[in-house]
């Protein structure tokens, strides 16, 4: 694997594999370096993408350095290493870790990548300084006053840096994201990962024998075999979008498979040599004895679930023939988009619901 040293700014970089369209930008977190992105390179370039990593102010080659690794910093810089990628590849990726992955909330709210894989992520930098308050014995008429106050545990609080966090909540996050989470994180409440998965759509990934920081063989093997999955070319699906005045077929995975008991649309994976309309008509007919005409697309979109990657094609569908039977599923209702929202729906399909939504 081809490595090379650039700068971007004043930011040290390296750039894993050649000859490639396609970048993830690696951000490592506290304590780390740009070399830590060598071992995720290898699995992604393997995928035919490039890897960027860079060092972050006080890590790496930049220790020593002017620069502090806060927010009001590093944001900015995050900005420019996106602008310097997106002139220069096609497609961009991220793979953040622990606060690199806070920043990279921060930074790419309003233009994020592609996708995102967060290795146990700071999501909640409020809560999280409430608690090192709370540890420190620290309230919050004190840190006024005083600044900054170095804790016994390592941990330097400051007013300012405070401050930023609550002017700064992360707000939004259109961004297909996996999360890899260890139930023996310290940093990050397990409430607090799965109400920002539920909040903007992402996959959760919980291991129980895991800590905030992977370090053992055993658990850098977990987060090789995540990253190998995460990293893998989406499985092409297709889902029918049927529907009779204001209402849509809705069907409900049977328990035994992945999702039981969760409502979908129709569909399926379109195999080797299908067009996708060709899947579509397949798979209506094997899992609701109908045949249907296929129209134009509705929608498009890429999801991560935990234990699969796909890229949905949501076609326009009507029955020619046929009534629609349980074949498949456990459950068939004709709903409407109202009716949909309080139905326990897959996640990729919520997506659909969102769109039919807005029109």
């Amino acid at each position: 694997m081809q490595e090379q040293n650039i700068q971007i700014g004043r930011i040290p970089a390296v750039v894993y594999g050649t000859g490639s369209e396609n970048v993830w930008l690696f951000i490592h977190g506290k304590q780390g370096c740009k070399e830590e992105g060598a071992s995720f390179a290898e699995t992604a370039c393997a995928n035919g993408w490039q890897v960027i990593s860079i060092d972050l102010p006080e890590h790496g080659e930049r220790r020593g350095g002017a620069e502090e690794l806060v927010p009001w910093t590093v944001v900015p810089e995050l900005r420019s290493v996106m602008e310097y990628i997106r002139k220069r590849w096609r497609r961009t990726a991220l793979r953040a870790t622990s606060i690199g992955a806070w920043f990279a909330l921060l930074a790419f709210g309003d233009a994020p990548p592609e996708q995102a894989l967060l290795v146990s992520p700071v999501l909640d930098m409020e809560a999280l300084i409430r608690r090192m308050m709370d540890w420190a014995g620290v309230t919050e008429a004190e840190l006024e006053a005083r600044r900054t106050i170095p804790a016994a545990f390592g941990e330097t609080l400051s007013w300012d840096y405070w401050q930023y966090v609550r002017a700064h909540p992360i707000q939004s996050w259109d961004c297909p994201t996996a999360i890899l989470y260890a139930v023996g994180d310290a940093l990050t409440e397990r409430e607090t990962l799965e109400d920002f998965a539920a909040r903007f759509g992402c996959a959760l990934t919980v291991y129980e024998e895991g800590e905030h920081w992977f370090h053992t063989p055993e658990q850098f093997a977990v987060l090789k075999d995540w990253e190998r999955l995460q990293t893998a070319e989406p499985l092409e699906v297709v889902a029918a979008l049927i529907w009779d005045s204001d209402r849509f077929l809705a069907c409900q995975r049977p328990e035994n498979k992945a999702r039981g008991g969760q409502w979908e649309f129709v569909g399926g994976k379109v195999e080797p040599g299908e067009t996708k309309p060709q899947a579509l008509v397949r798979e209506c007919r094997e899992e609701l004895g109908i045949t249907v005409s296929v129209t134009d697309t509705f929608l498009e979109l890429t999801h991560r679930y935990p234990d699969v990657v796909i890229r949905l094609t949501v076609l326009h569908a009507a029955i020619t023939e046929g009534t629609p039977r349980l074949l498949e599923h456990q459950a068939l209702r004709w709903v409407t988009v109202e009716e949909m929202e309080k139905m326990p729906f897959c996640p990729a399909d919520r997506k659909i619901i969102e769109r039919l939504r807005q029109i």
